[in-house]
């Protein structure tokens, strides 16, 4: 999963510190990503149209590969 970063508080005619422009920085290349993502989507869509149905994996199929990525990664066990 990706890190967000999170954006920092300016007041008006502040100019942000070194660790606010990082941040800023960090949350631009984050919504870029993002764009570009949906942007690429859209495109494929343009290009193909939806998928089949059969072609299609349902919201629950996605949501347990993403659980089971984040648990690998962050060695997270289970408690009953």
């Amino acid at each position: 999963m990706p890190h967000h970063s999170v954006m920092p508080e300016l007041e008006p005619g502040q100019r942000p510190t070194a660790e606010q422009a990082k941040a800023l920085r960090q949350a631009a290349a984050a919504e870029r990503a993002r764009a570009e993502a949906v942007a690429a989507m859209l495109e494929d869509l343009a290009e193909n149209g939806l998928p089949q149905l059969d072609e299609c994996r349902t919201w629950a199929e996605i949501r347990e590969e993403l659980w089971a990525g984040y648990d690998a990664q962050h060695d997270v066990g289970h408690v009953a």
